[in-house]
């Protein structure tokens, strides 16, 4: 028997991207008797380049929300802290740490980290804060939002310029775009994106957004350009697989979690690139690609 964490970000960006230059999160069940235990379990980040895998042992716990913004570095949370982690020496830099308030949602690029908290989870769409944090500067500023929203799933764009989320406050949940200089929102997309489970593949190609509905007639990915505010769809297939986590599409390329195994689409056939080495490891439901 297999036990399962549950990770509901689904948050990556690209820039450029290139073949396997993917990063998972996995845990490694030390005594699957007591899985919720601290001791029960360690967890490790897994990069795969090309043909090389690395595999970044005893790492921090901040998988909750996490997101890679080099080849050797990554930004991740737990429900108070969140921290940027050298993955080569494992050294942890806390850049922000409140234990009276709830990280809800993280993304990041290379120098910027955003970030929703709440002091109430119970009241996370009427009570937070969207906060921005400089990587450079160290500096934090509380992000202008016109109205409430249930926001979830984050997607900082390359630039810094946009904040993709999804807004599940209402019962029929909408895609948005922030501008995050003008506090603008546009909803791109209503209906069609199901919040945490509906969604997946949000990421930003460039500076074009891009994200995969599931509809009635298949698997369809968008591409939004928020200079043109421009609309675009493409039908992908993903095929049937047989656990299905989470998918993802970058360019021509379709990537999914089934089972513990990551898989590529090749030649309509799905080809395992990477699988859990000990039996009871288990992958997350998150794949980030890193910018180049």
């Amino acid at each position: 028997m297999k036990f399962h964490l549950l990770y509901f970000s689904l948050i990556f960006f690209t820039k450029g991207i290139i073949a396997q230059d993917l990063f998972i999160y996995e845990n490694k069940v030390i005594d699957k008797a007591v899985p919720r235990t601290s001791k029960s379990y360690s967890s490790r980040f897994i990069h795969l380049s090309n043909s090389d895998v690395k595999i970044y042992e005893d790492i921090y716990r901040i998988g909750m929300k996490w997101q890679p913004i080099s080849r050797n570095e990554v930004i991740g949370c737990n429900i108070w802290l969140i921290g940027r982690i050298d993955l080569m020496t494992n050294h942890l830099d806390t850049i922000h740490y409140d234990r009276y308030s709830n990280i809800l949602e993280l993304s990041a690029n290379p120098n910027t980290v955003i970030f929703l908290e709440t002091s109430n989870e119970m009241l996370r769409f009427e009570d937070y804060k969207l906060v921005k944090y400089d990587l450079r500067t160290r500096i934090k500023s509380q992000v202008l939002i016109k109205g409430t929203y249930g926001i979830t799933n984050l997607s900082l764009s390359v630039d810094g310029k946009y904040l993709a989320f999804i807004d599940v406050k209402n019962s029929i949940p909408s895609m948005c775009i922030l501008d995050l200089a003008s506090s603008k929102i546009k909803i791109i997309e209503i209906g069609n994106v199901g919040g945490l489970e509906g969604n997946f593949g949000m990421n930003w190609n460039g500076n074009i957004f891009q994200y995969c509905i599931r509809t009635k007639e298949g698997i369809k990915q968008r591409r939004y350009d928020p200079t043109l505010e421009e609309l675009t769809t493409e039908k992908i297939d993903f095929k049937a697989v047989e656990d299905f986590k989470y998918g993802i599409r970058t360019g021509t390329n379709n990537y999914v979690i089934n089972g513990d195994k990551i898989q590529r689409l090749e030649n309509e056939t799905w080809v395992t690139i990477y699988a859990s080495e000990y039996k009871y490891d288990f992958l997350g439901n998150q794949i980030c690609i890193i910018a180049n």
